[in-house]
């Protein structure tokens, strides 16, 4: 059975396309006085030699936004390749943040997807991690999934660690659910950096 034309114009762009990959780059600070859950989006316009040319906030509250624009425009990534010659890319940063409470439940409303361009992996499932019970303080750990040209979450890892709160993430970052990325109008692997803020839960006596 032939393989019909989009399907197999897919197949060739994802064989000439490598997506841009985080380089250096510091994740967000946490911050110290928030009570409830935070979320936050950006998408990243990026130069052919991997330097953040913009960055767009896409939606999210203070100061969760303000923390998250600050650390990205300073990443820097190896840059995008389209037939082994570098190329200006987009890169989605989006991030979800605890409140200071152990047991607290995610907001009865699901976290709302970032209205990103066609040129990222658009999550359609967004889902916040839990504090760890035996961690202790605040931490923020960002996490690296690839994105296939289907879709699908091909490869998770920690790209800045949080130390013990390292596995909640990770474990949050599989249930997300995306859309894939296109590039001249054809589907790509590209990466998406989810961001876990964790807050240490305030004991009330």
């Amino acid at each position: 059975m032939p393989i019909p034309a989009v399907a197999l114009a897919s197949l060739v762009m994802a064989a000439t396309f490598s997506p841009a990959r985080l380089a250096t780059g510091a994740a967000p600070v946490m911050p110290a006085i928030t009570v409830g859950w935070g979320q936050a989006s950006v998408e990243l316009s990026l130069a052919v030699d991997g330097s953040v040319l913009s960055v767009k906030p896409l939606g999210g509250s203070n100061p969760f936004m303000d923390l998250l624009v600050e650390a990205t425009r300073g990443w820097t990534f190896a840059p995008a390749r389209k037939d082994n010659v570098p190329t200006e890319t987009h890169v989605l940063a989006a991030g979800i943040f605890r409140p200071p409470e152990l047991m607290a439940a995610a907001p009865s409303e699901s976290f709302a997807a970032p209205p990103a361009s066609r040129s990222v992996p658009r999550p359609t499932r967004l889902v916040p991690p839990y504090y760890p019970p035996t961690a202790m303080g605040d931490a923020v750990v960002v996490v690296e999934v690839r994105v296939d040209d289907r879709g699908r979450s091909e490869a998770i890892s920690v790209a800045r660690s949080g130390g013990g709160f390292d596995g909640a993430a990770l474990e949050a970052a599989r249930q997300w659910v995306f859309e894939p990325a296109t590039h001249e109008g054809v589907a790509v692997p590209a990466y998406v950096y989810l961001v876990f803020g964790f807050r240490q839960p305030v004991i009330v006596k």
